[in-house]
């Protein structure tokens, strides 16, 4: 049925421009005649009012019309067949069909393109996935022609070790086998054991005393935060609200992304509860644990957090706090050991501070949040703590969250990862790309950091023309003029092309075949550079 339909569009189509031509040519004809004919009334009636003059000669009426190129038409036809959408079938959309593919190809429509400026991301994307695929392809096949330069073996290595995880999976349930499933939580759960000893991982674990839950919380809490967890609350490192140079660490409540439907949702609701509850059973059923005890850990483990989330004050009473140094918030609140959660935090620049530091370092933090906190866990159990930090350990690095996705889903989430983690590699490649040239690339740079510091003047322009315009401070004379130092002080920072190569990933980090152990060591990168 399908093919009829195609066969019936297809020859209307090549009917219709073959009579187009006829047709236009007929009525170019009695457009012609036409014309003439009211040209020569107009002549008479003119005539009839004027001295007589000599019979001009006659006017043919054979006028022919302008020839069209050879491969006009053929390429009119071309045109249409590229309007049209192969995914959709005639029968059921005829217009989707002829005509939904004009804006976009179906393979970037894909890729999420629907307007001018997401077309232009999908095709950057399908390149960047066409070149790492081909990379990937030489360098299994250990071809010796294919030299790549380090920035692309280490964005190819990366992208090839997410990838295998993909490609590992069953084709007729669409799961990963069990013994891939089983490497990756290995990696993860020694990496766990060398930090601390847990409930679900040792079933002869033995519980620490109730009186030590939030030294040990905090203790835990920091180790994971160095692999980028955030857990009990989350801490940021970026620019002081006062003053936007200066870079300062921001304490606050978790982001509950699990809980919620979406980070922006205000609540969550039994639907995201139950996805959240059966993902945390699904993962202790991968560590071993039977069906019962699974479905119960995964009910402590949510409700916790849900007690945690009743800790969050609403949105209308969240006041931004002047910054404190370290020393200050943590004489405020003793009982939390933030001296000691920060010396895990910063372990590997320890060398890099001074030994002053807790006096320097500048925080804002939710007190009245670890207030609460701070009285919730007093009254919580060491292993239930246990248990949910181990969750949000394997949470943060997204184990099992993608499994259901189709394969260019996968895909396209481990080109997200590599931008992420690598952006520096992943930029090298795009540019290398489009220009072929390192030089045209940086002097496209060049061009387009002059470009954006021009618009950034006519901003800056604009809003001071607009600043002495209003009539607002007419009466505050002072505060007028403090908004104009702040305008003229504005300066637009942009990357420097002669810095990027801070941004690489560091020759001492060797990434392996292994997606899980490589994830492990970015996210330390990450989290101390």
């Amino acid at each position: 049925m399908r093919n009829i339909c195609r066969r019936v569009l297809f020859s209307t189509m090549l009917l219709t421009l073959l009579l187009l031509g006829h047709v236009n040519r007929d009525v170019y004809a009695a457009t012609v005649a036409t014309t003439e004919g009211r040209v020569s009334t107009n002549a008479n009636a003119d005539q009839s009012t004027s001295t007589p003059t000599s019979t001009s000669a006659p006017t043919s009426g054979n006028a022919t019309p302008p020839s069209c190129a050879a491969d006009y038409w053929p390429r009119q036809l071309d045109t249409m067949y590229n309007y049209v959408d192969d995914v959709m079938w005639p029968c059921d959309d005829f217009y989707e069909y002829a005509c939904g593919n004009w804006r976009a190809p179906y393979q970037l429509r894909a890729r999420g393109a629907h307007d001018t400026l997401s077309a232009v991301k999908a095709d950057n994307k399908q390149q960047l996935m066409a070149f790492l695929l081909d990379k990937q392809e030489a360098l299994e096949q250990k071809d010796t022609r294919s030299t790549l330069q380090r920035s692309e073996n280490v964005a190819v290595r990366f992208f090839n070790a997410c990838v295998d995880r993909v490609t590992n999976e069953d084709g007729f349930t669409g799961r990963l086998h069990s013994d891939v499933e089983a490497v990756a939580l290995r990696t993860y759960t020694d990496e766990l054991r060398r930090i601390s000893d847990w409930p679900v991982l040792n079933p002869h674990w033995q519980a620490i005393d109730s009186n030590d839950t939030l030294n040990w919380g905090t203790y835990l809490s920091a180790e994971l935060r160095r692999f980028g967890v955030q857990s009990l609350w989350r801490l940021l490192v970026t620019s002081n609200w006062q003053q936007a140079e200066q870079q300062i660490f921001y304490i606050s409540a978790p982001a509950f992304d699990l809980l919620k439907p979406t980070r922006n949702a205000a609540q969550y609701d039994s639907d995201s509860e139950y996805i959240y509850k059966r993902y945390v059973k699904y993962l202790m059923l991968d560590l071993g644990m039977r069906v019962r005890r699974a479905q119960a850990l995964a009910s402590e483990v949510v409700e916790f957090e849900k007690q945690l989330f009743e800790l969050v004050p609403s949105a209308s009473l969240v006041l931004l706090r002047e910054p404190q140094t370290l020393a200050s918030l943590a004489a405020e609140l003793p009982e939390l050991n933030l001296r000691e959660y920060f010396a895990v935090v910063v372990r590997d620049i320890a060398v890099e501070l001074p030994n002053d530091y807790a006096d320097r370092l500048l925080i804002v933090a939710d007190v009245p949040y670890l207030r609460k906190l701070r009285d919730l866990l007093k009254h919580t159990k060491p292993e239930l703590l246990a248990k949910y930090l181990l969750v949000q350990f394997l949470a943060h690095f997204e184990v099992r969250l993608h499994d259901e996705e189709s394969y260019q889903e996968q895909r396209d989430y481990c080109l997200q990862q590599l931008h992420s983690f690598l952006p520096a590699e992943l930029t090298e490649i795009f540019m290398r790309l489009q220009y072929g040239d390192t030089g045209d690339a940086a002097n496209y740079m060049a061009h387009t950091q002059n470009a954006l510091n021009d618009i950034f003047s006519q901003l800056k322009m604009q809003f001071e023309r607009a600043l002495n315009a209003t009539n607002v401070f007419e009466r505050d004379a002072l505060t007028k003029s403090r908004g104009m130092e702040k305008l003229h002080a504005m300066r637009l920072l942009l990357p420097q092309a002669a810095n990027t190569s801070k941004a690489h990933l560091p020759s001492t980090i060797t990434l392996s075949d292994n997606h899980d152990a490589n994830l492990l060591k970015l996210w330390r990168w990450c989290t101390h550079s």
